[in-house]
């Protein structure tokens, strides 16, 4: 029988695909934004639940009309995540020079705190790390840093919608072996580096307005990890709902869910994958006033 997982849905990945134009509320020409933002995921993962909250500052530079060039802005920010098992402090910076390229920096620094399996040492790069293996060892407290560079290309035509994202990555988790380290579910090792490669191609099925709107695509990831060669795989259907420019209270709504499978993993080829995120913004500068320059 298939092992259901739920997983973070690469959320930072889709939201980025639907707000390019998401709110027809947003003020156009120069302008600042100070909001923020709140993602909860539901996994039954071994990390279980996660919650982030990031603080973010946005400097829209250009008095463009332009498609391409009217969202353009610098954005900085802080950001914390929290989950039964880990904790992260860290902070991003990101440029959007054109509408179809975002680059986004970020560093963290992460906290295990030694339950759910949240590190588990393991003897050499070709050890088993299967559920089976993980259930019957301990897991061990440990600190480390994290740190990814991601270019973003995406564009859209009339109601199809193509993205394609970049990780480059590096690790350093406290440790001197091999260990499993459960946020990209994969075996690695001190000083790591590594790559992904994300492509989504999504079909607009519904639109009531710029802000709400319901959007289905098809999501193909490619992961490697060097030291340990591990190569993954992975295609999932991806449902994106976005609900209104408010809602319930909270500002910019939206609903990420994602079905599929590993087309290439040692330890996880027979499992099914389905994630949920949920994320929404609260703005922390009034838009009709001091946030135009």
């Amino acid at each position: 029988m298939k092992e259901i997982k739920y997983m973070v849905a690469a959320i930072g990945l889709v939201v980025f695909m639907v707000t390019a134009n998401y709110s027809s509320a947003e003020p156009t020409g120069k302008h600042t934004r100070l909001f923020l933002t709140n993602e909860i995921a539901a996994r039954g993962m071994r990390a279980g639940a996660a919650d982030t909250v990031e603080l973010n500052y946005q400097y829209y530079y250009s008095d463009s009309d332009s498609i391409l060039f009217r969202n353009n802005h610098l954005g900085l920010g802080l950001a914390e995540g929290i989950s039964p098992a880990t904790n992260s402090v860290g902070a991003f910076i990101e440029i959007e020079p054109v509408a179809v390229f975002r680059l986004r920096l970020q560093y963290e620094y992460i906290q295990y705190f030694g339950v759910l399996v949240a590190i588990v040492t393991l003897p050499d790069k070709d050890s088993d790390y299967s559920d089976k293996v993980l259930d019957d060892i301990d897991a061990e407290w440990a600190t480390g840093n994290h740190f990814s560079i991601q270019p973003t290309f995406q564009i859209q035509i009339e109601r199809f919608i193509a993205l394609n994202m970049l990780s480059f990555e590096w690790w350093d988790i406290h440790k001197d072996d091999y260990f499993y380290e459960p946020s990209n579910d994969t075996l690695m090792k001190t000083n790591e580096y590594f790559f992904i490669n994300t492509a989504i191609a999504g079909f607009e099925l519904w639109k009531r307005n710029e802000d709400t709107r319901m959007i289905l695509g098809t999501r193909y990831t490619y992961y490697r990890v060097d030291s340990a060669d591990r190569v993954r795989k992975q295609l999932d259907g991806v449902m994106i709902w976005m609900m209104g420019e408010r809602r319930w209270g909270m500002e910019k709504p939206l609903l990420v869910m994602a079905v599929g499978g590993f087309l290439e993993d040692r330890y996880r080829e027979k499992e099914l994958f389905i994630g949920a995120v949920f994320t929404f913004e609260y703005s922390l500068l009034p838009r009709q006033q001091s946030n135009r320059l």
